[in-house]
């Protein structure tokens, strides 16, 4: 009778183990249906290095209605931007994903002008607040072509390092 319990204890910490290894950030996961709806930005801004250029306010030069779309039932997102001199639209569709620590990728895909437009990288990651509704995004990027967002004050400028803060609350 002893060995059925040492095997059952045995299994227990194994388990145990074995799941704690599979979330090392803390908290609880999300799933898609979690981060389900629209989002109005509320901040894009890159800092570039070297410190010379002074920090980039993307956010300054779009439209107030401009905003992200997470669709849980398709796993998609549509990004809705436009610049403020600018009478055309803007759209960036594709799939995002969660993950088991609170974080949603999103996948910009191919789509290389219209999100060289915004300073976006191919994929971003958002750490997703249930609290606020809100998606924030620190990230790293190199090689930023500050050119392409605008020629006029940044011509030349085509592979810049920086750091890009992007934020977006639920509405």
């Amino acid at each position: 009778m002893r060995l059925p319990q040492l095997a059952l204890s045995a299994l227990l910490v194994f388990a145990a183990t074995g799941l704690a290894a599979c979330d090392t950030g803390g908290g609880g996961g999300i799933d898609e249906s979690d981060v389900d709806g629209v989002y109005t930005i509320t901040g894009l801004t890159f800092d570039p290095q070297p410190s010379a250029l002074s920090n980039v306010d993307v956010k300054a030069r779009i439209g107030p209605a401009s905003s992200l779309t997470l669709a849980s039932n398709t796993e998609s997102y549509v990004l809705n931007f436009r610049f403020l001199n600018d009478t055309g639209q803007y759209l960036l569709s594709g799939r995002y994903s969660t993950s088991s620590r609170k974080r949603v990728v999103i996948d910009f895909g191919d789509r290389a002008t219209d999100r060289r437009r915004l300073l976006l990288p191919r994929e971003i990651t958002f750490t997703f607040d249930e609290t606020t509704g809100t998606l924030t995004a620190d990230q790293t990027l190199t090689n930023v072509d500050l050119a392409t967002y605008d020629p006029d004050q940044y011509g030349g400028l085509n592979a810049v390092d920086g750091r890009l803060l992007f934020t977006l609350r639920r509405q």
